[in-house]
């Protein structure tokens, strides 16, 4: 029995031309995280959908899974483009570094949802910062708590305290002042 049609959004991590016509599309989605699409005649002028499978792009999507961890997709609509990121090369630069760091951080099929409305969020006010690359940095500090890789706030490893204003680090281990090793 065919699997029913699912509906969500995402945004475009990558786009690998397929065959002749189509492309296999790598999503990041709030419900599932990672999510591979075949997109069938999306490389054809008649179909309009060249626009729409292109990296950071946002869309919305039918889709239908299949046995594999690439779904079928039955539909395709434009939510948004970022011609804002798109016009300026480091806030295009710093864009795709978000993506890639979280292309390469996700799994498929495991969901992310509070990592995915912090992308959001991030490239709607990215057009806005002066410094698009302190917001890459922001968003890789948030990857790796959101990973369980890093953990805030520091406290000492003797005292207990909580580090706010300086920590002295060593082998994944923070330190006070006071408690500071020689």
């Amino acid at each position: 029995m065919p699997h029913p049609f699912q509906q969500t959004e995402g945004i475009v991590l990558r786009a690998i031309p397929f065959q002749d016509y189509d492309h296999i599309l790598t999503l990041f989605t709030q419900a599932e995280g990672i999510l591979k699409l075949l997109v069938r005649g999306s490389r054809s002028k008649r179909r309009g959908l060249q626009g729409l499978c292109m990296p950071l792009t946002k869309v919305s999507v039918v889709y239908q899974e299949k046995r594999g961890e690439i779904c079928g997709c039955h539909e395709l609509a434009l939510i948004e483009s970022f011609p804002d990121l798109r016009g300026d090369l480091n806030r295009l630069e710093a864009a795709c570094d978000l993506l890639d760091a979280t292309y390469r951080s996700q799994l498929i099929g495991k969901p992310a949802p509070s990592l995915y409305v912090l992308l959001c969020f991030i490239l709607e006010r990215m057009s806005q910062a002066h410094f698009p690359a302190a917001l890459v940095a922001c968003f890789r500090l948030k990857l790796l708590k959101h990973e369980g890789l890093v953990a805030f706030p520091f406290v000492c490893s003797d005292c207990g305290h909580e580090l706010h204003t300086e920590a002295y680090v060593r082998n994944a281990e923070g330190w006070c002042m006071s408690h500071r090793p020689a």
